[in-house]
């Protein structure tokens, strides 16, 4: 895989939706979102007409056609496989796991990143990523039962 197939894919698992198999879409609000999205090169994009998430800002979709071999790396739509996670170097899975944060994480006030996610498989597999990568890693559940993974580099 290629770094920028990479990143199509932890953008795409953290904040895109699969529309049919030969278009996958982003809704975004946030500014650095939406450069990234446009450095990957949509195929159309357009700004929505109504207000998107709590800042109430415009929502920017875009329109991707995925790589060729896309469905490949996936058990189902939203669920990376295995076998593609594990067959990575440690910079290609470091690759994800920054691009994967970028789109669904952040990082705390004190030490450590936060990855957030409500699918028990892609904890699974961030979590195998991250220690492969030597993270030390703990998961938690949130009161509102929505699935974080926060993680701290090991000195």
């Amino acid at each position: 895989m290629t770094s920028s197939e990479i990143q199509f894919l932890a953008a795409y698992l953290a904040d895109g939706n699969l529309k049919t198999s030969k278009t996958v879409q982003f809704n975004v609000s946030r500014n650095d979102k939406k450069l990234r999205l446009e450095a990957m090169g949509p195929r159309t994009s357009y700004v929505r007409k109504t207000l998107y998430g709590k800042n109430k800002v415009l929502a920017t979709n875009y329109t991707f056609t995925p790589p060729n071999n896309f469905n490949s790396w996936l058990d189902s739509p939203k669920s990376l496989s295995w076998k593609t996670a594990l067959s990575w170097t440690k910079e290609q899975r470091q690759l994800f796991i920054d691009t994967y944060r970028f789109f669904d994480g952040y990082t705390r006030k004190t030490n450590g990143q936060t990855i957030t996610t409500t699918s028990q498989h892609t904890i699974d597999i961030l979590q195998a990523l991250l220690y492969l990568n030597r993270y030390r890693v703990s998961s938690t559940r949130e009161p509102n039962d929505f699935d974080g993974i926060a993680t701290k580099d090991l000195l």
